[in-house]
């Protein structure tokens, strides 16, 4: 209904502008004479305000970076979801990472470890302390979790990463080729329970998961994420 009024009164507007501008023309006593000036507007329009668009958000975790060799223990303060990255290539012996949180064993191999692992994703979690074993130098970066990598379509990539999955979907088509734990969670509205999959060794499969989510995958090899 105001739609409709408003197109009324815009219409009823032209019409008296129209019928104002054909009186004059057919009346030559109303027709300002050439050497009149022409009337002044009575007022100014008032100046259009440009709405500014909001500043982003500032991260609810900052970037927070360690580095050392050998077996450490390091205090922080994570209060919020976040990615793990934790890289230590010249290891050759036990590499585990530990939190205080509930996600607690986020690596445990033998060897050379690089890859992004999830914290405070549960309810309740709160990470204040890292514990750290390794035979070689190592370096660990905290991070915001909207600092993941945005993937539209179809996602691949090797190891442990965290991706987030722009597109809606609710069925995904799923490989791996590691040899060892292949597991995938996705926490997006939709999902009855943020684990995809889990199992051991090779996989390919067709399963329930919908998108968007941001998505841990933990591989020892190559795998893709599909949607269908």
């Amino acid at each position: 209904m105001l739609i409709g009024l408003a197109a009324v009164i815009i219409l009823i507007v032209i019409i008296a502008s129209i019928n104002g501008t054909s009186s004059a023309d057919d009346d030559p006593e109303s027709a300002p004479s050439a050497s009149e000036p022409a009337a002044e507007p009575s007022a100014e329009p008032d100046p259009v305000e440009s709405e500014e668009p909001e500043p982003p958000a500032a991260p609810a975790v900052e970037r927070q970076e360690w580095s050392g060799t050998g077996d450490m223990v390091i205090d922080a303060n994570i209060t919020a979801p976040a990615t793990v990255w934790f890289n230590c290539n010249p290891c050759e012996s036990n590499t585990v990472l530990e939190t205080n949180g509930r996600e607690s064993l986020l690596v445990n191999t033998i060897g050379s470890y690089t890859g992004k692992r999830l914290i405070n994703v549960n309810d309740g979690s709160v990470v204040t302390r890292f514990t750290i074993t390794a035979s070689g130098p190592w370096q660990l970066v905290v991070e915001d979790l909207s600092t993941a990598k945005s993937v539209a379509r179809a996602a691949s990539g090797a190891g442990d990463d965290v991706i987030l999955m722009t597109d809606e979907f609710d069925v995904a088509s799923i490989t791996n080729d590691g040899s060892s734990n292949f597991v995938v969670y996705a926490y997006g509205e939709g999902n009855f329970s943020p684990l995809i999959v889990n199992e051991i060794g090779a996989y390919s499969g067709t399963v329930p998961m919908v998108g968007p989510a941001f998505v841990e995958v933990t591989s020892t090899g190559n795998w893709t994420i599909t949607p269908q």
